[in-house]
């Protein structure tokens, strides 16, 4: 998939594009937003971040009342090339947002202490497993020390904004008015796809299931979920406080003659501000592909472990996504014109999210298994209608490339995109199964 779209989505060469090495996190999509958009698309962030709370409050609510993750409840209740099928998608998204964290944090290495972008790149092999040692002081331990580097990352994001100003009144305007330019339409697929994310999807279901909770007592339950929607609510309002100050940061360099990457984003705050303006940027982002790698390894930890009920150790499994992620990495640094990977990249976290939020509705809908904590009809008609705006975002944004390259790329991206609805639609319609407590609990053990 990824070679697909880096040779079918290929962005035409331009006499403005940049031909520096860019990299791959996923704060780009901020700062192209900022610089493209602006604050008009304040707006966009703010309901992207709703919508990505509802859902990822309904996935921690399938683990509370359920106790089973949702990779393993897919397993369960849908057939195995379904079952396959989305294991396979969800693998390739935990990848690419692997090779975003490595590129990001070189980057970041690069800006702090000068590294070249190979040693930087080899260094997050190191650093990947130090985080791992702090998983074996507990759960909790690891949530400090996750939390630790979101602080840092927000403290650096926001004190770099002070340098720079902010007209709040044209904030607060793109926040409460809805306005979507045509050129802004790309920027707006790419924060949609930062803030909904798959493995953060698999992760929150997951992560429930360290708590005790008493799941006969409905009440119990009851009030867990309140619980996890008050922290999911906390963690994504950060996340949108920190997205809506790099889109700000980057809001006067609208009329930029090239196309800004993490690295250039520093030389430019560079220019303007001062080295200290460049080192905050930097501890921001190197703490932002701290924290992203841990998540990351968590999510295919538990992926891997739901859908195949394959048991690795963290480090194995670590081992073998970073390893695949090094590669592209690399090759990354070898080409000429490296935003056409990176925007690759972003296509396919984008594509892939339907793959998550089918089962996730499709689980949280059903009353067998979800009782009367499954999906209410309001939540159906909010939720439902995203996820068919979404599915049309990406099939527009797959014929869109295919009209702007012309020639046989056209009819390769139709091709692709009838193949996507058709994968869609199977684990859409497919059967589940419908597990009663008893059936989970016995195939858990």
């Amino acid at each position: 998939f990824l070679w697909f779209f880096f040779l079918m989505i290929r962005r035409p060469p331009r006499s403005t594009q940049s031909r520096s090495s860019a990299a791959s996190d996923v704060y780009k999509r901020q700062i192209q937003a900022g610089v493209i958009g602006g604050y008009s698309l304040l707006w966009v962030l703010l309901t992207t971040t709703f919508f990505g709370y509802m859902y990822q409050k309904i996935s921690a609510r399938i683990g509370t009342v359920t106790n089973v993750d949702l990779a393993c409840l897919c397993r369960m209740n849908f057939s195995k090339p379904v079952t396959l099928l989305l294991w396979l998608m969800a693998e390739i998204a935990i990848i690419v947002a692997d090779i975003q964290e490595v590129v990001g944090t070189s980057i970041a290495l690069w800006i702090l202490f000068g590294f070249p972008l190979w040693l930087g790149i080899l260094c997050t092999v190191v650093d990947s497993f130090l985080l791992l040692l702090t998983s074996e002081a507990g759960q909790r331990k690891l949530e400090m020390v996750f939390a630790f580097f979101i602080f840092v990352m927000a403290f650096a994001f926001v004190f770099n904004l002070g340098y720079i100003g902010v007209d709040w009144g044209q904030a607060a305007k793109g926040l409460v008015v809805p306005i979507l330019r045509q050129d802004t339409i790309e920027p707006t697929m790419s924060l949609i796809g930062a803030i909904i994310t798959l493995h953060t999807l698999y992760l929150h279901s997951s992560l429930v299931l360290t708590r005790q909770i008493d799941r006969q007592n409905t009440n119990a339950v009851r009030m867990a979920i309140q619980y996890f929607n008050l922290e999911s609510s906390i963690s994504l309002g950060v996340a949108f406080i920190i997205s809506a100050v790099i889109l700000c940061t980057f809001v006067r360099w609208r009329n930029y003659s090239e196309e800004l990457d993490l690295r250039k984003a520093g030389i430019v705050l560079k220019e303007a501000f001062g080295d200290k303006s460049e080192i905050l940027w930097g501890i921001g982002l190197f703490a932002s592909g701290q924290a992203s790698t841990m998540a990351g390894a968590l999510s295919g930890q538990y992926v891997m472990q739901g859908y195949l009920n394959l048991q690795l150790k963290p480090w194995i499994r670590i081992m073998i996504t970073r390893a695949l992620a090094i590669t592209p990495a690399f090759l990354t640094l070898l080409f000429s014109e490296v935003d056409s990977l990176v925007q690759t990249l972003n296509i396919i976290q984008l594509i892939q999210i339907p793959f998550v939020v089918v089962p996730l509705l499709r689980i949280s809908s059903s009353v067998k298994m979800m009782g009367e904590f499954a999906l209410k009809t309001w939540e159906k008609w909010l939720l439902i209608p995203v996820f068919v705006l979404l599915l049309g975002f990406n099939v527009y944004g797959m014929v869109r490339r295919g009209v702007m390259h012309g020639g046989i790329v056209i009819f390769a991206m139709i091709g692709y995109a009838i193949l996507y609805l058709a994968m869609i639609a199977v684990i859409t319609f497919a059967p589940m199964k419908q597990t009663t407590t008893d059936e989970r609990t016995q195939d858990s053990s």
